[in-house]
């Protein structure tokens, strides 16, 4: 199950932030996600949170590229 969570995981640099497809963020995180302080100041928490991050990113960097460099899954856990 864990290379299943993995490439769930995957959806957020590859759909979102490649292809635009913000919807994903809904699909791919529960409602109650936590950030563990990676949102700045001013978004809320959760996935509204990180939506309008992202999309504050992508106004701010158009050809920005996300690239995974390490991806960790133990327990209940995937990052």
């Amino acid at each position: 199950m864990r290379e299943g969570d993995k490439a769930t995981l995957r959806r957020i640099p590859l759909e979102v932030f490649h292809e635009n497809k913000i919807e994903v963020v809904d699909e791919v995180l529960a409602a109650d996600v936590a950030d563990h302080g990676m949102l700045p100041p001013g978004f809320p928490a959760g996935r509204e949170g990180l939506k309008g991050f992202i999309t504050a990113l992508k106004v701010a960097l158009p050809d920005m590229r996300y690239t995974m460099i390490h991806e960790v899954a133990e327990g209940d856990v995937v990052a």
